[in-house]
């Protein structure tokens, strides 16, 4: 299963990333030509605010080839299954939790890549905040293990909590900001004017998001117990039973008739 997760600025993207690494779930990024700045888009987390000047900035660990994650432990195989037990229902074997096993997350040099290594390893558990690109997220949309997640919180709680760890910009340049993030720059909306099935920003993304997170919360424990009650790693987000699927139309089919 690979979650990709997506959302406005400081909704809590990076708590939710860090809840399903705590289930199991490996990190993946893509690297970025600035680490510092890879490294602040990630400072907004949801009730563990960060001060920017602390940050230890490392080089990037590229994974460009499977064998760049012998540093961590292999799991356990998993038991031999048909295919219609696997693949189609998207039962992906039950990872335990190592609190220590994966501290950092796992780098690789393009999409394309971190595309190649989540495939052929879609037995396992991924998740990432980088993918931003509506062109990107496309691309692994295809995949039938990808998951893709929304995170969104109300403005004016958004504004504060970027007051309390990323500076003090004014609530108008934090609206700019918000709007660019959401709707794409002038220059964005320039370059894919030609081609009408893209859209900048989120709203290029929407049609493909499978859950939305709304945080309205104003502890961490309150917004895990949401999360936990979202029950976010089930696999019928994927692939739904024919009991799911039917009871999905049983009532427009009750509409109609």
């Amino acid at each position: 299963m690979f979650i990709a997760i997506i959302g406005t600025q400081c909704a809590g993207k990076s708590t939710v990333e860090d809840y399903l690494i705590s289930k199991g779930f490996t990190s993946v990024r893509i690297s970025r030509t600035d680490p510092l700045e890879a490294s602040r888009l990630h400072l907004c987390h949801f009730g563990i605010i960060v001060n920017p000047a602390s940050v230890c900035v490392a080089s990037p660990r590229v994974a460009t080839q499977p064998a760049s994650l012998s540093q961590i432990p292999e799991l356990p195989n998993p038991p031999e299954t048909s295919e219609r037990d696997s693949f189609l229902n998207m039962n992906s074997p039950s990872v335990p939790v190592f609190p220590n096993l994966i501290s950092h997350p796992v780098t690789f040099a393009s999409p394309e890549e971190l595309l190649d290594h989540v495939t052929r390893h879609w037995r396992e558990n991924f998740v990432t905040i980088d993918l931003t690109s509506s062109m990107f997220v496309g691309l692994f949309a295809k995949r039938p293990f990808f998951l893709l997640v929304n995170v969104n919180a109300p403005l004016l709680q958004r504004y504060h909590r970027r007051l309390q760890g990323l500076g003090s910009p004014l609530l108008e340049e934090f609206v700019r900001q918000d709007d660019e993030h959401v709707f794409g720059t002038d220059t964005d909306n320039s370059t894919l004017r030609a081609n009408q099935s893209l859209m900048p920003g989120l709203r290029g993304m929407h049609h493909l998001v499978k859950l939305n997170v709304t945080n309205t919360f104003h502890s961490l424990s309150e917004f895990r117990g949401y999360l936990d009650s979202l029950d976010i790693t089930n696999t019928e987000r994927l692939r739904p039973r024919w009991d799911t699927y039917f009871m999905a139309w049983e009532v427009p089919l009750t509409i109609l008739y």
